[in-house]
């Protein structure tokens, strides 16, 4: 089935704003200032993807590449959680005070649930 591209990143934004909220409540180390600060961090961290994504995504895979091999391929599988843990980094870096994160293993488990997220809805 063919999407639209407006859809797609739409439906984007709405995953990670989603993630976004659903980890400002579950945890306290997730602090959101609103809904409108968190679809502006999903704004952010789209933008941030786009500029940055594609890069990080070359340096992580050719990282990667000797212990993927040697995994059978499953190496890669972490491509998109770290690219989507320095995203998260550079986004809660920009936000300010309108979003914050704090800790490696929060990143790492937002990153986790934002991966699987995007890899079950958009591929």
């Amino acid at each position: 089935m063919l999407e639209s591209p407006l859809v797609v990143l739409l439906g984007k934004w709405f995953v990670v704003t989603a993630v976004f909220l659903v980890s400002a409540a579950v945890t306290p180390k997730v602090r959101v200032g609103s809904w409108v600060k968190a679809v502006l961090a999903a704004v952010v961290f789209g933008l941030v993807a786009l500029l940055l994504g594609w890069l990080l995504k070359l340096v992580f895979g050719a990282l990667l590449f000797l212990p993927a091999i040697l995994t059978f391929g499953l190496g890669f599988l972490l491509v998109p959680v770290l690219v989507n843990m320095v995203l998260l980094w550079l986004t809660d870096a920009l936000m300010g005070d309108g979003l914050r994160i704090q800790g490696l293993w929060t990143k790492l488990v937002m990153a986790v649930a934002l991966s699987v997220a995007f890899a079950l809805l958009f591929h």
